[in-house]
């Protein structure tokens, strides 16, 4: 017999009475249901305040907790971090948070200076904002997800990789903005964060 032209639904024997190679569709079981496992699927942990505020005291930081923020410093520049959206279910934790630093800023500021910031660091990112017509902001912000269950060591991470970018949006401060300065006014000033570098 030809094989090649054989019909792939007939044995290997030419019998045309002979039981199909595959199974036809009215023989196939249904699937079994999913797994208890799979069906009872655990809701994220998140993070919650008590336990970001323990990591950062842990990571050397002075925290105070004022509303639903918590806020400390780093190289004399104030920040408070803001929780997101809460774990579907729980009024106490979280699955994301956003660290943010503010600078009041008096004059202009050259949008070219942020764009180039944006595009050569990671993680981070600064933007103006205008709370008033005669006052400006800028902002440096970290958006830090925790969704699934997040471990100290995971929390440790986010702070430290925060803790980094404002270490180098201060010396980027003290470069940056000497050579085309607006005005910044804060509780830390281009100079005194410099010298707290």
């Amino acid at each position: 017999m030809d094989v090649l032209n054989a019909k792939p639904d007939v044995a290997m024997n030419g019998d045309a009475s002979a039981q199909p190679m595959g199974r036809a569709a009215n023989d196939i079981e249904p699937r079994s249901s999913v797994a208890g496992s799979e069906r009872h699927r655990t809701l994220p942990v998140g993070v919650t305040r008590e336990a970001l505020q323990g990591a950062m005291h842990a990571a050397g930081y002075r925290v105070e907790v004022q509303g639903s923020v918590l806020r400390s410093a780093t190289g004399g520049l104030p920040f408070e971090v803001r929780f997101g959206n809460p774990v579907p279910g729980s009024s106490e934790a979280y699955l994301d948070v956003t660290f943010v630093a503010l600078l009041v800023i008096q004059g202009s500021f050259q949008q070219p200076l942020l764009n180039g910031w944006n595009k050569r660091h990671r993680f981070g990112r600064i933007f103006l904002e205008q709370p008033s017509p005669n006052q400006e902001v800028l902002v440096l912000c970290l958006d830090a997800v925790l969704g699934t269950n997040p471990t100290a060591q995971t929390l440790r991470v986010h702070i430290d990789i925060w803790d980094a970018l404002v270490q180098q949006f201060i010396a980027w401060l003290n470069t940056e903005l000497r050579q085309s300065p607006p005005v910044v006014s804060e509780t830390a000033a281009v100079d005194q964060m410099a010298a707290n570098a």
